[in-house]
This record gives structure tokens, sequence and C-alpha cells, in this order.
């Protein structure tokens, strides 16, 4: 057995941000979720294998696969931070709105401090068409999460779509300043097409 600190220079996992336009992943950056995980935590080489193997089946988008192979590891793993978040963005890219919404939850009790459950989480209960609810999720989580520009994005899109017209824009202003990427994807994104001549 090693530890799982061990592979954190080994195993990465894509943190694919939604784009809110299409609710397809973006891969815009990586991080190794191992390094929010218990340093104690022991994996196998048989689980670091299947934790692998998820991961590209994930990037690769087939996800059947991606679920066959995180199930395979052991419950410990699976439960982890580690295998929550990968089971996440395995049913997100399913558009499993449900299940991935109950495990997103599960994580913000658990990891309150995570800055992606309650991005997750948040960008579930839009997709339910539980906006009121996702912007009051995503106002809940750490103020670590102010830093990033997707939540002032995300944040505009749910003001939007509440109707809380100038919220929007000055949130989705914001983002874009902190990530230039974020104009040209707020022009086409129908859930800012009541504010796309004003931002």
């Amino acid at each position: 057995m090693s530890k799982l600190s061990a592979i954190r220079t080994i195993v990465f996992i894509s943190l694919f941000l939604f784009n809110a336009k299409e609710g397809l992943y973006n891969g815009l950056e990586s991080i190794a979720f191992a390094n929010n995980v218990d340093s104690n935590m022991e994996i196998s080489p048989t689980d670091q294998r299947h934790l692998e193997h998820a991961i590209g089946y994930l990037e690769l988008g087939m996800l059947d696969d991606a679920l066959r192979e995180l199930d395979e590891t052991d419950l410990s793993l699976q439960n982890s931070e580690v295998g929550l978040k990968l089971r996440i963005q395995i049913f997100m890219a399913s558009k499993n709105w449900e299940d991935a919404l109950a495990l997103g939850r599960k994580l913000c009790k658990e990891h309150p401090c995570d800055d992606e459950a309650y991005i997750h989480t948040a960008f579930c209960l839009h997709e339910l068409t539980r906006t009121r609810e996702a912007k009051e999720t995503l106002l809940s989580g750490p103020t670590s999460l102010q830093q990033k520009a997707l939540f002032h994005y995300n944040l505009g899109c749910y003001h939007a779509q509440l109707g809380e017209l100038d919220e929007a824009i000055e949130c989705v202003k914001r983002a874009i300043k902190m990530d230039k990427s974020y104009y040209q994807i707020a022009l086409d994104d129908p859930d800012l097409t009541s504010i796309s001549d004003r931002i």
C-alpha cells in the first residue's frame, strides 16, 4: 500500500468547469484533487490504476466506463473527496443532475471550505430550473469563491435568469475583468441574452 500523498504529483484530475452556455465540460484548468485529501489515506496500486483509468475515460467522454472504473476502487476512496468529486464530474457530464446534486450537497456538508463543491452543486440546481436555490447555494460558499471568475460568471447567469439584470451585469463584468475569455462566452450564453448588449 502507498500513501495517497505519494501520488499527488502523478494523478491529476481535470477540473472541468462547466461552460454555462452549453452545459458541456471545458478543460480550463487542472488540479490534483489529492491535494485536498487526507494525506494519511492509503491507496493500493490497483485502486490507483482504476482511478487513473476513470479519469481517462471521463476525459474521453466514455462515462459508463469511467463509473465502472471508479466503482472498482475501495469504498474508502469512493467516499473520499477525490472519489466524490470524480463521481460528481461523471454525473454532470452525463447530465444526471439529480445524482450529481445529491453528491454535491454531501461534499458541501463534509468539506464546507471546498470551492468546487458549491460551484457544482449550484450549477446542478440551475440545470434543474431551481435557479434561486442555485444562487443561494453559491452565495453560501466560502469567501475564497469570490477570487474565482467562474463564481462571478455563474452568479451573473443566475441573476439574469431571475430578472435581476443590474446585478447580473455587475457580476459578469467582474468575471470578464478577472478572465477575459468569459467575454465571448457571455456573448453566446443563452442565460445572458437579456443583458448581452450591455456587457
